[in-house]
């Protein structure tokens, strides 16, 4: 029962990231409140797991989130690549 509540606090710190993301792009302090609900999520989990799984179990699960979270979050947030030019009238 406790993994599936460290399982939902991860997709919610994730889903409040997308929905930041979707809502102001270039607000600072959007960016700010989407890494602390994540990591406060990411943080959360890492007990519930560590304290469901017992030490050893709980570390690795929590170890191997940390990477893809991070991925998804410069996934989100990361720099993109040049846009295109819009084409003239006519094309």
């Amino acid at each position: 029962m406790t993994g599936w509540v460290a399982w939902m606090l991860v997709l919610g710190g994730l889903g409040l990231a997308v929905r930041v993301r979707r809502r102001s792009p270039r607000s600072a302090l959007w960016r700010v409140a989407a890494w602390a609900g994540s990591g406060l999520a990411l943080a959360v989990a890492a007990g519930l797991w560590i304290g469901a799984l017992g030490v050893e179990v709980g570390l690795v699960v929590w170890l191997a989130l940390v990477p893809l979270s991070a991925l998804a979050v410069v996934a989100l947030f990361g720099r993109r690549g040049p846009r295109r030019a819009e084409k003239p009238d006519g094309w």
